[in-house]
Order: structure tokens, then C-alpha cells, then sequence
């Protein structure tokens, strides 16, 4: 399948403290592109309700597929902790700094930051990080 389009990233914002340390407690970036698709495609919120319960879902880019494929793959939050979840959803490396996010919902409950062979697991959407991304470095345009 052909993307929906391509588009140009305008604006890339990466946390002071992954530039200054490396840690991968920062290891996310976001982006604004050269387009309001948000308009057409939708957008995601966020939440910091999330409990064992709960399916999420990863879509992202993993490094082991051919020719830069988009894949989308979901299953249950496994543990919960005060920065961090864990979940059963098979990722690869090249998908740090994806969204997990419960799907039916569209809301995002983390961004996923490291995985092995039995868990992966991703930083909370905590409100500093929210704030961060939201008001600090790519307002929400109304």
C-alpha cells in the first residue's frame, strides 16, 4: 500500500536533556510537517488513565521491514509503574519515539522507548511531556 502522501518536517524539537545526556528517558523527538492533514486524517489526544486492562497499539516504522513500511501491531499493557509502562506489542528497533496508544480511543497512553525480547515499554504521557510537546514546542493550532 502507497503512503497517503508525503510531507516535510518544518519544525523537529528534541528534548535539552537526550542532547545533553543521551538517556533514554528522552529518547523521543517530535515533529510539525508542512501540512494540516490532521484536518483530514485525524489527530490523537492523550491520557493518563491507563491500566492493566487496556490494549494498546504501536504504528511506527520497525527497522527489520523492507522499503520503510508502516506497520501497526496492538496487544495488553502488562505493568504499569510511576514513568513507565510495559506491554506485549512486538516492535523493532527504528520505532523509538512511536505512540502507544489506545486505539479504539486514539488517545496516547506513552511514547514507546525500548524493547527485548520478552517486554517493551514506553514513558508515560505524563503532563510535563504533554506540556512539552503541546505548548512549549508545537502549539496545538485551533
Amino acid at each position: 500500500m502507497a503512503p497517503h502522501a508525503s510531507y516535510t518536517a518544518t519544525k523537529i524539537a528534541v528534548p535539552a536533556e537526550y542532547t545533553n545526556s543521551g538517556s533514554i528517558d528522552y529518547d523521543w523527538r517530535t515533529f510539525e510537517v508542512n501540512s494540516d492533514i490532521g484536518n483530514s486524517a485525524g489527530y490523537f489526544g492523550w491520557t493518563t488513565s491507563v491500566n492493566p486492562t487496556n490494549t494498546v497499539q504501536i504504528t511506527g516504522y520497525p527497522g527489520d521491514k523492507p522499503n520503510y513500511e508502516m506497520w501497526l501491531a496492538g496487544k495488553q499493557v502488562q505493568e504499569i509503574y510511576p514513568h513507565y509502562i510495559d506491554y506485549d506489542v512486538d516492535t523493532a528497533a527504528g520505532q523509538s519515539g512511536a505512540p502507544v496508544y489506545m486505539g479504539q480511543f486514539r488517545q496516547v497512553v506513552a511514547i514507546h522507548s525500548r524493547g527485548n525480547s520478552t517486554v517493551n515499554s514506553g514513558k508515560k504521557a505524563e503532563k510535563g511531556i504533554m506540556w512539552w510537546i503541546t505548548v512549549e514546542n508545537l502549539p496545538i493550532r485551533k
